[in-house]
């Protein structure tokens, strides 16, 4: 039981919903900032419009890699020396298959999600709490990742690779938390 990691254990398991606190905090502070303008509606400046293209665009890649070529981008990775990911087990089960698809069929519903939203002038301001809940639970898992590792990760090492993803969600976040809090606009 102990080389599969801290999940499987009392303390890891308390520790990892621990964990869970952060984004679900995160999100209620902001309903809770916004509570009585939730249905105001906020402009989709230049800046929003482009980050939420280009977190959408970043989403559209990943169920085609998950579903269709995760052995591949794996072996891509192993040969540049970058695969801090890990490996797909050698005899791959039913669980490990259905949260593949569900890693994709999130990834595709947030980038529809993302492109509608970067279409549009303006938003009710609700809308933003969608793509702020995916970054701040994304920041917790940079956390977990990049600092914490040691607690949570099976082989105790840190995945590099998700520096690249927080220099992408990271700035997202402080774009949608300014969205967020912004004025509504004015009805003219």
């Amino acid at each position: 039981m102990d080389k599969l990691g801290p999940y499987f254990q009392p303390a890891g398991r308390f520790a990892t919903m621990a964990t869970l606190l952060l984004p679900a905090v995160a999100i209620v502070v902001l309903w809770v900032v916004r509570r009585k303008q939730l249905e105001d509606m906020v402009a989709v400046s230049t800046v929003l419009r482009i980050f939420l293209i280009i977190h959408a665009v970043y989403f559209s890649i990943l169920p085609l890699m998950f579903e269709g070529g995760l052995d591949l981008s794996g072996a891509l990775l192993d040969k540049m020396g970058l695969n801090s990911f890990g490996h797909i087990p050698e005899k791959p089960d039913n669980l490990f298959w259905q949260m593949t698809n569900l890693c994709g069929e999130l990834f595709f519903v947030a980038t529809v999600a993302y492109l509608v939203m970067a279409t549009l002038n303006e938003l009710p301001r609700w809308t933003l709490l969608i793509p702020l809940a995916q970054v701040t639970y994304n920041l917790k898992n940079s956390l977990v990742w990049l600092v914490l590792y040691k607690f949570f990760s099976p082989t105790k090492t840190p995945n590099f690779m998700m520096g690249a993803d927080f220099c992408i969600i990271f700035p997202c976040f402080v774009v949608y938390t300014l969205a967020y809090l912004s004025e509504k606009v004015k009805q003219s």
